[in-house]
């Protein structure tokens, strides 16, 4: 019971089937119950909105339903691509994919990866591989989807207000050029 509108914003990172064998993945919901977190909500008479909407919406002090959610995603591991995307088309819910830009296409784990079995070999590479700047253009084109800013390098930035002010605007680069975003959502990496 709410006295005030207030959105609720579900933060995901990783999307993905559990390993068996492997340790447990870290920051992730395994697909079915991302679907049923999901249409729960919805059968409750929650309404999905983009992010972009609410931060709109907020701005402009319009009222506000209690009963809306917004997606996101930090990072931007390839399983979002791969099983949280089919499921947000399913159920027609929007999301806010928030990129760290400077790991796109990259064939390592995200360096701040903390779970231990990411480097095993044989592991899934969706369980820990970012995603690709072709994954990217064709989640860009999806209405559903938004891509926001994450920075660039995904670094810890406190007393470095230099440091965050060039890798912010070299993540906000990459998404124009790469994606045409005209400011993107943002959330400051480890939650600073």
């Amino acid at each position: 019971a709410r006295t005030a509108p207030r959105p609720g914003i579900l933060m995901y990172h990783r999307v993905a089937p559990p390993v068996p064998g492997a340790a447990r993945v870290t920051w992730n919901v395994p697909p079915a119950r991302f679907r049923a977190q999901l249409l729960q909500l919805l059968e409750l008479g929650f309404e999905a909105w983009p992010l972009r909407r609410l931060l709109q919406t907020l701005e402009n002090n319009t009222e506000l339903s209690p009963r809306v959610f917004v997606v996101t995603f930090d990072d931007g591991y390839e399983n979002v691509y791969r099983y949280a995307w089919p499921i947000l088309r399913e159920l027609r819910v929007p999301a806010t994919i928030l990129l760290a830009t400077g790991y796109l296409d990259s064939p390592d784990p995200f360096p701040f990866d903390d779970w231990p079995d990411k480097d095993v070999p044989g592991m899934p590479e969706d369980r820990w591989r970012p995603l690709s700047l072709s994954q990217c253009q064709e989640l860009s084109r999806d209405p559903l989807i938004e891509l926001g800013c994450h920075t660039h390098t995904h670094g810890r930035f406190v007393g470095a207000p230099d440091l965050f002010a060039r890798d912010l605007a070299q993540s906000l680069d990459t998404l124009h050029t790469k994606y045409g975003a005209s400011a993107p959502a943002f959330s400051f990496p480890f939650g600073m």
